[in-house]
């Protein structure tokens, strides 16, 4: 049975979202963690190469190296700078805990119906949608629109290609917050979205009275994200509406929107419409100019593939 649909209410749904202290990542991302912090013939580069391409991992280095214990006067944007700052053995520990957390259903909060409205459809107690949600695909997605940012970013403004790079692998991290903060809820917008071929944000916004980008953007402020990426994690589906950093939010935007038309990851989401603001920015004049940009981020995602198919194998 399912109840009737009452948004959150917002400001305890933000709290809710402000409580999350990990964010989930594939199960093979967590094994292959598990192995290589245990292995005392791993290096730096070894543990870096996957933290660098894991949304939940460089969410949780930003954390911490951008918390109030290092007193940064300047915000760190991207995990490679994070990790040289925080040391290959506080790395180790982040990595860790992101992948035990990982391991024990994510470190979901129980959710129960009276909080904040009633459950979604298809989001009983019995469990129904469980498996809707596909996080290694959203994981393949994620790295793909973080390259397809770097390469526009390298067209536009190459001095902050590689904060493009960690913005884009960000972008959607508020879909991995609400399957902590509302697991039941989450296994059911997605469920929906899949069945009636629409945007997740579409529904879920008549579910919840928000959707992903602004849950994103209530964690990233909580975590103290510098703002060009908190604009650009809050406002990738809606690029007019950032208050700075709207040259980054737009590439990220577009970076979406080319990775969705091709397909890579999540396959079944349908290509979200581009704001024609933000694609003028990027500059691609014509058809043979894009194919020829789009071939470029498939052969940098290629590159990807070694990680990509070791990960799966772990």
């Amino acid at each position: 049975m399912s109840s009737a649909i009452t948004p959150l209410d917002p400001a305890a749904a933000r709290a809710r979202i402000e409580d999350v202290r990990e964010l989930p990542t594939p199960p093979e991302v967590a094994a292959r963690v598990g192995t290589l912090v245990e292995d005392p013939r791993a290096g730096a580069s070894d543990l870096g190469e996957l933290v660098t391409r894991d949304p939940a991992l460089t969410a949780a280095a930003l954390r911490v190296v951008n918390s109030a214990y290092y007193g940064l006067e300047r915000r760190i944007g991207n995990a490679s700078r994070a990790m040289v700052v925080l040391g290959f053995e506080r790395v180790k520990t982040v990595a860790r805990q992101v992948a035990d957390r990982s391991s024990a259903n994510g470190g979901a909060f129980d959710e129960d119906a009276s909080e904040g409205g009633g459950v979604a459809e298809g989001a009983d107690s019995d469990g129904d949608g469980e498996d809707a949600f596909d996080p290694t695909g959203l994981w393949v997605h994620s790295i793909a629109t973080g390259i397809a940012a770097r390469e526009l970013a390298l067209r536009v403004a190459p001095n902050w290609a590689e904060d493009a790079f960690a913005a884009g692998l960000l972008h959607d991290v508020g879909k991995l917050a609400l399957s902590v903060a509302y697991p039941k809820r989450w296994t059911a917008i997605v469920a929906e979205a899949e069945r009636d071929g629409v945007l997740h944000a579409d529904v879920e916004r008549r579910h919840l009275g928000f959707d992903h980008a602004a849950a994103g953007g209530w964690l990233a402020e909580k975590w103290r994200f510098p703002q060009p990426l908190a604009q650009a994690i809050a406002h990738h589906h809606t690029p007019g509406a950032a208050r700075e950093a709207r040259e980054l939010v737009a590439v990220v935007h577009v970076a979406d929107v080319l990775v969705r038309s091709l397909g890579i990851g999540d396959a079944s989401y349908p290509v979200p419409p581009v704001d024609a603001a933000a694609w003028e920015r990027m500059a691609i004049d014509g058809q043979t100019e894009l194919e020829e940009f789009l071939a470029a981020v498939l052969a940098a995602f290629d590159s990807t593939s070694a990680l990509l198919e070791g990960v799966a194998r772990a």
